[in-house]
């Protein structure tokens, strides 16, 4: 299997705005990237808050970044929503799917074929 046949279904809400969330999150980025899968990352932040991702940084280069805006009455179950949500807007010829979170990283390198 090709590493970019996995489909990488991730998720970043940040509503306490620790600066530690975003910095796992942007390493886990590179983290994906440099494994080769296909990333479908969904952002979601609270009310008129800015997102944290730019959908032109270059750092994010192949990754499918979906924002959406919500307020409080969502903070129940988000995170399964958003998953739902990214799996929804996943090509319909996509074969082999993973939700991982986005502060989680593999020792190896070829795990995603491993």
């Amino acid at each position: 299997m090709n590493p970019s046949q996995l489909h990488v279904v991730s998720v970043f809400s940040n509503n306490r705005r620790w600066r530690s969330r975003e910095r796992l999150l942007r390493k886990f980025i590179t983290h994906m990237q440099a494994s080769g899968v296909t990333l479908t990352l969904i952002e979601h932040v609270m009310g008129e808050r800015d997102f944290v991702l730019d959908q032109h940084d270059p750092d994010l280069a192949g990754v499918r970044l979906f924002q959406i805006r919500g307020d409080s009455r969502q903070e129940n179950w988000l995170k399964e929503g958003l998953i739902r949500y990214g799996v929804s807007r996943l090509p319909p010829d996509a074969k082999y799917l993973a939700v991982i979170d986005a502060d989680v990283f593999f020792q190896r390198h070829d795990w995603a074929i491993a």
